[in-house]
């Protein structure tokens, strides 16, 4: 990715990079989302690469918010060291 910014072939905001990992045994991590423990949805280019930090509300919770039905009750939960629950 570095080389073709550099080569000015794309654009360094064509991008978003991520620290920390998560590591699953194989399958767990089907078993997972079957199981409700993750949630996968489509969305665009535009809300994939949005800056992230200080937003006002985390981009996990929009996500769900702009899913609708069910997810807005997750998105709405409290948890653990959440800045934004109680709004």
């Amino acid at each position: 990715a570095a080389d073709m910014v550099q080569a000015g072939r794309l654009a360094p905001d064509h991008f978003k990079f991520f620290s920390g990992a998560m590591v699953w045994e194989p399958g767990q991590l089907e078993r997972e989302i079957r199981a409700g423990c993750w949630y996968t949805a489509a969305c665009s280019r535009s809300l994939v690469l949005k800056q992230c930090i200080q937003l006002p509300t985390p981009l996990w919770r929009e996500m769900l918010l702009l899913m609708g039905g069910p997810y807005v009750r997750v998105a709405e939960q409290e948890y653990e060291g959440d800045e934004v629950s109680g709004e």
